[in-house]
């Protein structure tokens, strides 16, 4: 049943120029402001206005969500019909998403992606970086006409800059997009410009205002000669940037390849191999570092069934030597799942991955105090945060920030419904809460969700997800605040 203020308060903020939240469709049950105890969970906004979906399910990536300086949520997606990227922010204390944005221009048709975004806290600037195809090129993965750009905002969103090119027009895909402080801005991402593709990195000096012309190829060997994935980026002290991804030569098991910069990032070292055995195939490479010279990373080792083993590696020395590889868990750890993340200050490390078993399969934990020297299971049931059988879930997003550590994810139930759900603990992984926090619960078989997205700001966790019905698209987001914390 619709209310007086679902009917009247659209209208309202459509006239000013604000996105009100949705009243929903029947298959979005759990809508209601949730409280108990331990939290309190505000009702389901919808994101995007009525008619006015991102792209299709089949190319919707992961929409991002992230906090700015002040803490307010915001949410960069790609409108369809090549509409271009727009960015939308939560306003009217909680109650409502602005209207959109675009981030950046149109003056050609194109479509764009898989937005990468960060934040200057200390400038209250914003940042996204996004991959662009020509219309007149078919949208697929592979081809050219492909390009990242980057824009950024100094006013919340409002408005934006021009965008600036990352990347030499070609073949580039995804762009990773960190910022190291004192204005310096890196992003990485591969490139099918030289058939094959190659692993490329750039970095702006200066916030963003201008990025170098020449985009600097990292991955080792003749251009073309394999394939080069999943960058990840971690600043270091001073000049340093530290970057790590996957190579894998034609014909050869895929690697673990390391570079490094000391002047952030204007001239790299050679790439090296940092796993042992070149004869495993690994691949999925997680980075962190302590601030200063400590390195530690994650991979996944796969075997041909699928499965196989999560290997940590660590260097003391900013990435010059590393110690002999290790395997951290051998159980079924599956697909794309390792997530490996820093909480706060210190040297406590976190992992999180999926692992499969005959009756399901389980989002595990486990920490380590001493930067990888030892490791413990968290959770609440053997390293389990989703305890129960018959369960199947993916697409795990995890965050750590202010003393919180969270995680959410798509979960298939006995029944076939399908939630999206979520978990926290305020002890740095030692506990969780014993009941998952169900966010949304889809009661019709046409009905699709995926891509959860999180972010946290103090005792605040933000939460975003698409539902895909009837191939269009819709984002959804809430809110949970944390009680009773130390």
């Amino acid at each position: 049943m619709l209310s007086l203020r679902s009917l009247i308060i659209p209208s309202l903020l459509a006239f000013l120029g604000i996105n009100g939240c949705g009243t929903g469709p029947s298959s979005d049950p759990i809508r209601s402001e949730q409280d108990t105890a331990q939290w309190k969970l505000s009702e389901t906004l919808q994101v995007n206005p009525r008619g006015d979906h991102p792209l299709e399910y089949t190319y919707l990536r992961h929409p991002a969500l992230e906090a700015d300086g002040k803490g307010n949520p915001f949410v960069v997606w790609t409108r369809g019909e090549a509409a271009g990227m727009v960015f939308q922010s939560l306003v009217q204390d909680g109650k409502a998403w602005s209207a959109p944005v675009p981030v950046f221009s149109q003056s050609q048709k194109s479509w764009e992606d898989f937005p990468a975004v960060a934040v200057d806290s200390a400038k209250g600037e914003i940042y996204v970086a996004g991959w662009r195809k020509a219309v007149s090129t078919p949208l697929a993965v592979g081809g050219g006409g492909k390009i990242d750009v980057f824009a950024k905002s100094k006013d919340g969103g409002k408005s934006w800059e021009k965008e600036r090119s990352i990347s030499k027009f070609g073949g580039a895909f995804a762009p990773d997009l960190v910022y190291g402080g004192n204005g310096k801005l890196y992003s990485a991402w591969k490139d099918e410009r030289n058939r094959l593709s190659d692993l490329y990195f750039n970095a702006s000096q200066d916030s963003g205002d201008t990025w170098p012309k020449e985009d600097i190829r990292l991955t080792p060997g003749k251009p073309g000669n394999g394939v080069s994935s999943f960058p990840s980026i971690v600043p270091g002290a001073g000049g340093n940037v530290f970057l790590m991804f996957s190579h894998a030569e034609e014909g050869k098991n895929c690697a673990i390849q390391f570079c490094r910069s000391e002047d952030y990032g204007v001239t790299w070292s050679p790439a090296m191999r940092v796993n042992d055995n070149p004869e495993n195939h690994m691949d999925f490479p997680q980075m962190t570092g302590d601030g200063e010279n400590g390195l530690a990373a994650t991979w996944l080792y796969f075997l041909p069934d699928g499965f196989g083993a999560i290997y940590f590696d660590r260097s003391l020395d900013g990435g010059k030597t590393w110690s002999a590889d290790r395997i951290v868990f051998s159980n079924r750890p599956s697909g794309q799942s390792c997530l490996f993340i820093k909480n706060g200050q210190g040297r406590k490390i976190h992992l999180f991955w999926l692992n499969a078993e005959e009756k399901g399969n389980h989002i595990m934990h486990m920490s380590s105090p001493d930067f990888g020297e030892t490791w413990h299971l968290g959770g609440n049931e053997k390293g389990k945060i989703n305890p129960g059988d018959g369960i199947r879930s993916e697409q795990l997003r995890v965050a750590a920030k202010d003393g919180i550590l969270a995680a959410t994810w798509n979960q298939f139930q006995v029944d076939k419904k399908r939630k999206i759900v979520a978990n926290y603990s305020l002890d740095d992984g030692k506990t969780w809460l014993d009941s998952n926090v169900v966010l949304n619960l889809n009661s019709e078989d046409n009905t699709i969700y995926a891509n959860p997205q999180i972010a946290i700001h103090k005792d605040r966790i933000f939460f975003l997800w698409a539902r895909t019905t009837d191939k269009k698209v819709d984002l959804f987001f809430r809110c949970l605040t944390v009680k009773n914390r130390k």
